[in-house]
């Protein structure tokens, strides 16, 4: 049985500072240099090959948790034949 010395308690401490500032960090430096204009084109390409629909969308930005969220949404079909069907998605 291992036993709690307070060397060891300090020591696990401090390697927990240290990886709670890290896990920080990186996710602030994310958050700032995420490429969302990136996202935005792939998700556009993605519908566009994928869903046969062309797809605008006004913004992208980052969501809560390690997400990427796209607002201003406008959604067209492209049907064989008839007219093509328009909506729009908030968020």
């Amino acid at each position: 049985m291992v036993t709690m010395t307070p060397d060891t308690a300090r020591t696990l401490k401090r390697v927990g500072i240290y990886a709670g500032l890290g896990l920080i960090t990186f996710i602030v430096t994310l958050y700032a240099v995420f490429p969302y204009e990136r996202a935005k084109e792939a998700a556009i390409r993605m519908a566009s090959k994928n869903l046969d629909v062309d797809v605008e969308i006004g913004s992208a930005g980052p969501a809560f948790g390690l997400a990427v969220m796209f607002r201003d949404i406008r959604v067209r079909t492209r049907p064989a034949t008839g007219k093509p069907v328009r909506f729009t998605i908030e968020s």
